[in-house]
């Protein structure tokens, strides 16, 4: 496949815009999903199952009809009762306030658990499993999650007290077996605290990147990493501004290696911020592929945290631009069209639009 070669900084400048999907993306989508609809239903009605056998039929649903409904519908959980029209699927009628573990709470752990489990005929939860429990930073999309268990028992709990409406077919309550509950366990967002009390220079050097005081920002900065390694996101920073885009990417992955080493939690825009301008330096240096081993990390983020949609276009474009260059035109359609979808300055859709209309013809 001929490689499109992308190298365009997309700017940041923002006007009030009404976005509209790109038609070409929104077909391209649109098709994937009925095409992967109709493989669903032919492997659910492949063995002539009766309709009560086919919702618990386990057929896989597709990473591609995954992203098709993300794309088109914002659909995170895309499920079997999407695609069967004839049963109504179950609904969440309760589910109890979660409580902290307290040696995870005093020790700043957060994280999730999953629990597998069966429905009743009235609702209740069945047959539960712990499946799955992780360790790490929800608000950090640099977060390398560990398996852990300091979740399982209270997550565990909560589910036996789940409460929903249960599937119904033909206007009966059906059983539905093998569901999965995520349970996320995350404190309130970091105030920051600059440590050996250097908020002063801190200040300092936001103000001097500010004023695009680069050299001065740098020079206060690199006095202060013994103090505080935060100050290597700040070096990292002016070092992007001044166009210097490999000592920014050093300056960021060391930053981010001292973050996993340490488990420290900051505030969640500093983190945002910072992934953004990695990723967006990787991507002047023409480095594809290395944005994309950080794309299962942005994939699970977008989908969960939603408050930074705004910071993050730039970054759905990037990666979007990535697998175009690397011929990977799905992933590369799926994350142009969430920038497109989510831009909101006529200088950003006009440009994505037309990033979009050179591979329009592959799609």
């Amino acid at each position: 496949m001929k490689h499109i070669k992308i190298f365009y900084l997309l700017s940041l400048i923002y006007f009030p815009l009404q976005s509209a999907p790109n038609e070409d993306i929104e077909n391209y989508f649109t098709e994937i999903y009925e095409n992967e609809k109709f493989k669903f239903l032919e492997c659910v009605g492949g063995e002539s199952l009766s309709p009560v056998d086919e919702v618990n039929k386990k057929c896989k649903i597709s990473s591609l009809a995954k992203d098709a409904a993300y794309f088109l519908f914002e659909n995170k959980k895309l499920n079997r009762y999407d695609f069967l029209g004839y049963s109504e699927q179950y609904v969440p009628l309760y589910k109890p306030k979660l409580k902290y573990p307290q040696n995870a709470l005093s020790r700043g752990i957060e994280g999730y658990a999953i629990i597998k489990f069966d429905l009743s005929l009235k609702g209740e939860t069945l047959n539960l499993e712990i499946v799955e429990g992780k360790c790490g930073n929800v608000r950090n999309p640099f977060a390398k999650f560990e398996d852990c268990n300091i979740f399982n028992f209270s997550a565990f709990n909560a589910a036996r007290k789940l409460k929903y409406k249960p599937t119904e077919f033909e206007g009966k309550a059906i059983e539905t077996k093998g569901l999965l509950h995520k349970f996320s366990f995350i404190m309130e967002d970091e105030t920051l605290s600059i440590r050996k009390k250097k908020n002063k220079e801190y200040k300092q050097v936001v103000r001097a990147i500010k004023n695009n005081e680069f050299k001065k920002a740098i020079e206060i900065s690199e006095a202060n990493i013994k103090h505080d390694y935060i100050f290597m996101q700040l070096i990292a920073t002016a070092e992007y501004q001044k166009g210097n885009y490999i000592a920014a990417k050093d300056w960021l992955n060391k930053f981010k290696a001292e973050l996993i080493k340490e488990g420290r939690y900051l505030p969640e825009n500093i983190l945002v911020i910072s992934y953004s301008t990695l990723i967006s330096s990787l991507f002047n240096l023409g480095q594809y592929a290395q944005i994309i081993e950080l794309e299962d990390e942005f994939g699970r983020y977008i989908k969960d945290r939603r408050k930074y949609d705004d910071l993050l276009i730039i970054t759905n474009f990037y990666f979007g631009a990535s697998y175009i260059n690397v011929g990977n035109i799905n992933k590369g359609a799926y994350y142009l069209g969430l920038a497109a979808k989510k831009s909101k300055s006529k200088v950003q859709s006009d440009y994505i639009d037309s990033v979009i209309s050179q591979i329009s013809s592959y799609l």
